[in-house]
């Protein structure tokens, strides 16, 4: 059931956030209200790694927190 939550949550911030990366701040911010996955610290730690290093944001988050099934279904619902 995990992996069907992580695949639509990072579907809808795929399909709704246009603007690039920075764009999907507010909807992860909603996801770490919304679920125990990270806190807002985490995320601002990811936010932080992730613009250090190549590549979309929401792809380099998903893989530095999920474990690599979980992962795998969040950069799935990512890239539509």
């Amino acid at each position: 059931m995990i992996y069907l939550t992580l695949f639509i949550e990072f579907f809808k911030i795929g399909l709704f956030s246009i603007g690039g990366g920075m764009a999907t701040v507010p909807f992860l911010m909603d996801l770490a209200r919304k679920y125990p996955w990270f806190t807002a610290s985490e995320l601002a730690d990811m936010i932080a790694i992730s613009e250090s290093t190549p590549g979309p944001i929401g792809i380099n988050m998903a893989k530095k927190k999920a474990a690599k099934n979980e992962a795998v279904a969040a950069v799935k619902g990512s890239n539509g």
